[in-house]
């Protein structure tokens, strides 16, 4: 396992500056994903589906994603953080080349969802661990940063997607997008040379490890996402159907990403500082009543500002539930993130699906958004059925071994 002798030269100081600076650009690039609620109605439009289908590639994505983090905190990654950075970019370029030349859904499907979605996964663990090992005395900021990057992304990406989409089509913003990220990964692979090498877990890890807690967190995890991802993935027709206008409502995956970006900040900061029991309920209660307002409707205002309140809940859980598991565990963290990251993917990929499915049969999301509501109640249950537990910032490094 590996440590960071910190130095106090100014010269490696602004290094690591830039080291996080070139990280973040990548996370940006790649944080399009979650402006997919943007891409649905384009989606629908061109390959003459509906908002099941729609829904299916954003579920795909996000299975894909949590896969491939799986894969690589299983195994254990031999690539430099620079290597990462550069296959992730090349794979999502690809993936993204792909979908700007389908004719078909299932084009798609594979190109944006599965290939640009594992580079997704591939880009955002490489990204925790390099910043984790540019800032393990803080290390509930460092995740703070990385997804609140990856939340930029959805906010700065929103606009000119929906731009695209009307002027030039779908075709157009998945070939913008290709371009875009292959540039930013060359920028970062480029800025982040120093190799980290992160060694797979024993034979009697898998063993040795507390499963009854594992699975709590698991399950905590899965619930306190999937009502974020039940309503991120079909934001724009949610926000149709509350009334908003059709141009207002084509920005709704900018203001969830912003909402995620200030939450993802918000909880990196209070990871370090205040009771993570604490916080987490906290979050689902809040969870809890966005998706309420958003069930019960009112003026259009009242949506746009519970989806806010739902990219804030969300962009404070995947920070707190990787600081909760650093917290937890030393040695072992870097096998229980992975493992414990894949309850996003079954979220991932139950989330859009069920939203959509329920919206074409009952013909409305309101029953979705209540079930969601209840879900995040459930969310909190587990929380506080927890138990005390520490400052991940007193605890070593794992992410990138310690």
């Amino acid at each position: 396992m590996m440590s960071v002798r910190h130095s106090t030269d100014s010269n490696q100081a602004g290094i690591r500056a830039f080291n996080i600076l070139a990280t973040c650009l990548l996370m940006v690039c790649l944080g399009s994903v979650h402006a997919f609620g943007v891409l649905m109605p384009g989606l629908q439009e061109t390959f003459m589906i509906g908002p099941l289908e729609a829904g299916a590639i954003y579920a795909v994505v996000i299975a894909s994603l949590a896969l491939s983090v799986l894969v690589l905190n299983l195994a254990g990654s031999r690539l430099s953080s620079a290597g990462s950075f550069l296959v992730a970019a090349i794979v999502a370029a690809l993936g993204l080349f792909l979908a700007a030349m389908a004719r078909s859904w299932g084009v798609v499907l594979i190109g944006y969802g599965i290939l640009f979605g594992g580079a997704n996964g591939l880009g955002y663990a490489a990204a925790l661990r390099h910043l984790q090992l540019l800032m393990d005395d803080r290390r509930g900021m460092a995740i703070g940063l990385v997804t609140a990057a990856y939340g930029v992304g959805s906010v700065i990406w929103a606009w000119p997607m929906a731009e695209m989409i009307g002027r030039f089509g779908i075709s157009t913003v998945f070939a913008v997008l290709a371009g875009t990220v292959f540039l930013a990964g060359t920028i970062t692979a480029i800025s982040t040379g120093k190799r980290l090498t992160v060694a797979g877990p024993g034979r009697d890890t898998m063993v040795a490890l507390p499963w009854r807690r594992i699975a709590q967190l698991w399950l905590g995890y899965m619930l306190i996402v999937l009502p974020g991802l039940m309503t991120i993935g079909h934001s724009v027709p949610i926000a149709l159907r509350a009334g908003v206008d059709q141009n207002l409502a084509a920005l709704c995956a900018a203001l969830i990403g912003a909402g995620s970006v200030a939450g993802s900040y918000i909880a990196g900061i209070g990871a370090d500082a205040v009771p993570l029991r604490g916080l987490l309920i906290s979050v689902c209660g809040l969870e809890t009543l966005a998706m309420v307002l958003l069930a019960i409707g009112g003026s259009p205002w009242n949506a746009l500002a519970a989806l806010g309140m739902v990219g804030l809940t969300y962009g404070a859980a995947i920070v707190l539930y990787p600081a909760l598991i650093a917290a937890l565990f030393a040695a072992s963290g870097n096998l229980v993130f992975g493992i414990v990251f894949s309850a996003w993917g079954v979220a991932g990929i139950l989330g859009p699906i069920l939203a959509g499915m329920i919206a074409d049969r009952m013909g409305g999301y309101g029953p979705a958004l209540l079930m969601a509501a209840l879900v995040a109640l459930a969310a909190g249950l587990v929380a506080w059925c927890m138990g005390q537990i520490p400052f991940p910032r007193r605890q070593r490094s794992w992410l990138i071994g310690s």
